[in-house]
């Protein structure tokens, strides 16, 4: 069983999910990356000062896309292997 800990997801895998997602790159505002999607409630920030991402930062965007974990482990494993 390939398990991803939701603690340890790598800045780039993030950012595959992310487009993967629908989102598209807006603009760098200091260390924070901000992505919009069309229909989006608000634009999603990522900080790209330091990888892993923050446990809460990928529970917020699991939330608010309504991914569930298993989907998004899958995702997370998919975006490691170059996949997405």
């Amino acid at each position: 069983m390939n398990t991803v800990k939701l603690s340890n997801v790598s800045l780039p895998a993030m950012r595959a999910v992310i487009l993967s997602q629908g989102y598209a790159y807006s603009h760098t505002r200091g260390d924070h990356e901000v992505y919009v999607k069309p229909g989006a409630l608000r634009p999603f920030t990522l900080p790209c000062s330091k990888s892993p991402v923050a446990e809460y930062i990928v529970k917020n965007f699991q939330r608010d896309n309504g991914i569930s974990r298993k989907d998004f482990t899958a995702l997370i494993a998919a975006a490691n292997k170059g996949r997405l």
